[in-house]
Formats: C-alpha cells, sequence, structure tokens
C-alpha cells in the first residue's frame, strides 16, 4: 500500500511498532474499562474487544501487552 503513509502499513502489519496496551476487557467488563478510563491510572492504551470476534489470539494479545 502506498500513498501518504508509504511504506508505515508494512511496519504496522510487521509488527514492529507495538503500543504501549495497558488492558484488555472484553465488553462485559465495560463498566471496569470506563472507571480505569476515568481515574487515569492506566499507563498505555486500553482496549475493548468483543469476545464473539476472533481478533487475536490470546498468546497474540499478551505479547502485546510486553
Amino acid at each position: 500500500m502506498s500513498g501518504i503513509l508509504g511504506n508505515e502499513w508494512e511496519i504496522i502489519e510487521k509488527h514492529k511498532i507495538k503500543p504501549p496496551i495497558a488492558n484488555v476487557f472484553t465488553l462485559d467488563q465495560i463498566r471496569e474499562a470506563h472507571r480505569l478510563m476515568e481515574s487515569n491510572a492506566a499507563s498505555g492504551k486500553m482496549v475493548v474487544v468483543n469476545p464473539r470476534w476472533v481478533l487475536i489470539s490470546r498468546h497474540e494479545a499478551r505479547s502485546l501487552q510486553n
């Protein structure tokens, strides 16, 4: 893919950029996620996933947090 981002998409796809993920929540945990967000205690990104969707495996989610 070329254009505005040039080869940045390639870098993203190869997981060379790893955003700091503080927590991964399911939709059932949305209240807890919102409380954490309001407290400003999260030290990275907060991710909310629908457990019905298979976006990433648990192993990949753990590796993103490290």
